[in-house]
């Protein structure tokens, strides 16, 4: 474990798009018991380097901590160095698990976190691949897992994740797609399932 200044750290590039700006009462709370209590669990970061797209000491799992305790006027934070973190892929499904682990996700959320599984974990498929073909050979080697196949795999996998099956995450993400460029307004006020009873109700009324 180390102490790092927060001004050094990054924001994970989803999280904003994942996850938007906490304001529940849950932060406040946070906030108010690291002020008397300081704080208990260190943050998680990536190593002092760029890992491919990934700059220097990202936050995998704490961003809420560190926002708690730069509104506390605090500019350290203790943090756990993930150096197992190699690729760009592997600090990805870190930060998306262990944002499963920590929130309640609705089902929105869950939604975007599973495409971004998916993609996550058909990269790293390929990766696998890669590596166990013959490295004798000096012609660049890709990947010849079939696009199917992969994506089939990496369904599963992310499904698994979120303890769902994959047909029951595609079923949601069919659902999603087709509902919500026409209800983004509607979702953002009432929640995803809250679309579906109002769309019932308002079939049901002949509107």
């Amino acid at each position: 474990m180390t102490e790092i200044k927060i001004s050094n750290l990054h924001t994970h590039a989803w999280e904003t798009s994942l996850f938007g700006a906490d304001e529940s009462e849950s932060f406040q709370a946070l906030k108010a018991d690291i002020c008397e209590r300081g704080l208990i669990t260190p943050i998680h970061i990536t190593p002092d380097r760029k890992i491919g797209s990934i700059p220097p000491n990202t936050i995998i799992a704490g961003h809420r901590r560190v926002r708690a305790l730069k509104e506390l006027g605090k500019k350290k934070i203790a943090a756990v160095v993930l150096e197992n973190l190699k690729t760009e892929n592997d600090i990805n499904l870190q930060f998306l698990s262990d944002n499963i682990l920590r929130r309640k996700l609705d089902k929105v959320q869950r939604v975007l976190v599973y495409q971004k599984l998916v993609s996550v974990e058909s990269d790293r498929a390929k990766e696998r691949q890669v590596a166990t073909l013959k490295k004798g050979d000096k012609k660049p080697v890709k990947a010849k897992l079939p696009e199917r196949e992969a994506v089939g795999q990496a369904r599963d996998l992310a499904a698994k994740k979120l303890g769902l099956s994959g047909k029951a995450m595609d079923n949601e993400l069919r659902a999603f797609t087709e509902y919500f460029p026409k209800h983004k307004s509607k979702i953002a006020i009432f929640g995803f399932l809250g679309v579906f009873v109002i769309l019932w109700l308002e079939k049901r009324k002949g509107l």
